[in-house]
């Protein structure tokens, strides 16, 4: 089966010139061995001196094959992508869900590299363990077993959505249908309520950046069944001590879905208009490309400015070369 829509050998020479380029200064990779989506560049609360511009895209590309695809993550240190695959639906509690393996340029090498889960979303990488958000639970991965070492279930959760892990070694879990965040302490055997409440702003996205939460809201969710918002989402900051939450961008944004650092930026989806942004701390966005069927849970590979977009309603994973 063909699996994608440039050769693997045309994909290898795009991706051994982007490396031999000059990195651009602060972009650090998204995703540091010791913890998924660690902190970036540092942040800062002023508006920035130069206005936002619009990265370029140097090359794009399409792997086909998933299984409503959901969540991509980059592991620096194993040099692999990791995709969830939701498979029978976001509810689906059939266990056909998975999680597939990718290599550096985005070729599938295991499909089901971990089965039996249900409807797998968003992950986070501790050391060499992967946290994967499951519905109702919090499942931890042996990357290098490639197969569940626990489960750890979440009382009360209705829609547990994307991870993010602290410095310290703690798991954040967003809980979309419930406005709820959830905390695993490093250590702990029991998940706890970090937040709840309508200020969640249906929380969706997590990213772990200087010291506070980031935070893609999808909206207020006015019908359940079908996700619809009477307000769209926007990005959100959350202090870890007084678990204060604060808007980061200026408006509504869309129904957000994934969030990453971009450099001294943020990258963000939205999911029902297909569009992923550029936001900067300040909150001013651009759009960066439009068109993508359900855009979701973003990966980034910062030292190659690779970002994978995986799209749900396509069954795909772009990936692009930003500038």
């Amino acid at each position: 089966m063909r699996l994608l829509l440039l050769s693997a050998l045309t994909l290898a020479t795009v991706l051994g010139a982007q490396q031999t380029k000059k990195p651009a200064k602060s972009k650090a990779p998204a995703h540091a061995p010791a913890t998924a989506k660690a902190a970036d560049a540092k942040a800062t609360d002023t508006k920035p001196a130069e206005p936002l511009i619009t990265p370029s895209i140097a090359t794009q590309w399409t792997v086909p094959g998933f299984s409503k695809p959901e969540s991509a993550l980059w592991d620096a240190e194993g040099k692999v992508w990791y995709v969830t695959n939701m498979a029978d639906g976001e509810m689906s509690h059939a266990s056909r869900g998975f999680i597939a393996l990718l290599d550096r340029n985005g070729l599938i090498t295991t499909l089901e590299w971990v089965k039996g889960l249900n409807a797998p979303k968003g992950m986070g990488l501790v050391g060499r363990t992967l946290y994967v958000a499951d519905i109702d639970a919090l499942v931890a991965v042996d990357v290098a077993k490639g197969s569940v070492v626990a489960r750890f279930p979440v009382a009360g959760a209705k829609f547990l959505n994307d991870v993010a892990a602290s410095p310290a070694g703690d798991i954040y879990i967003s809980d979309t249908l419930g406005n709820a965040i959830f905390v695993l302490r490093k250590g702990a055997k029991a998940v706890e309520t970090f937040g709840r409440g309508p200020q969640m702003d249906g929380p969706n996205g997590l990213l772990m950046r200087d010291g506070k939460l980031l935070m893609a809201g999808w909206g207020r969710i006015s019908n359940a069944a079908t996700f619809e918002t009477s307000v769209k989402g926007s990005l959100h900051r959350i202090d870890l001590k007084t678990r204060a939450v604060s808007a980061l961008t200026r408006e509504p944004l869309g129904n957000l879905d994934g969030l990453e650092a971009f450099g001294k930026h943020l990258l963000v989806t939205d999911w029902s208009g297909g569009k992923l942004f550029l936001v900067d701390d300040a909150g001013a966005k651009v759009l960066v490309k439009d068109g993508f069927k359900n855009p979701a849970d973003i990966g980034v590979d910062g030292a190659r400015h690779l970002v994978a977009v995986p799209e749900t309603g396509g069954g795909q994973v772009t990936f692009l070369v930003l500038n």
